[in-house]
């Protein structure tokens, strides 16, 4: 086997991640950079997919991690950065897991077989238990480095 990807990435991103291999922590890469530096007509929803497989990319191969900047761009993040991004992640599956246990908790299961049982009761338990255990508002709040930019809003 090899370690080479089977796909071959777009020139888009391999544009983007060349310009975010030349960024420092806390250096924001705008939209506007991005498009002038493809140098060919993009749309918007063609930029944010070779932004989105670009920022994979430098995770997977940099240790690189990027919040994104509303309107703006992304931004690299440092060590406290990454850990207040895991606060939306946090916020996602808490919300998924709750909307699952909800969805869970309409079930009769006394028409389904004892294996399934087992296999609803089991799902409602582990989703319960996440939608319980994430709640970043019961935690101290990190000190904001953000220098007034707020990441994902």
């Amino acid at each position: 086997m090899t370690d080479r990807p089977l796909f071959k990435q777009s020139a888009e991103t391999v544009t983007i991640c060349n310009l975010m291999r030349k960024m420092r922590v806390g250096d924001v890469l705008t939209y506007a950079t991005m498009m002038r530096e493809i140098r060919t007509p993009i749309t918007r929803e063609k930029l944010q997919s070779a932004l989105t497989t670009a920022q994979r990319a430098m995770h997977r191969d940099c240790s690189m991690v990027f919040g994104t900047i509303r309107g703006e761009g992304v931004k690299l993040l440092d060590a406290i950065g990454v850990i207040e991004k895991s606060d939306q992640h946090a916020l996602q599956m808490r919300r998924k897991a709750r909307r699952a246990t909800s969805e869970l908790a309409t079930v009769n299961t006394s028409d389904l077989k004892p294996e399934i049982q087992g296999k609803h009761s089991a799902r409602l338990a582990v989703f319960a238990a996440v939608g319980g255990l994430f709640d970043p508002t019961r935690k101290p709040a990190l000190p904001d480095n953000s220098g007034g930019k707020r990441i994902g809003q």
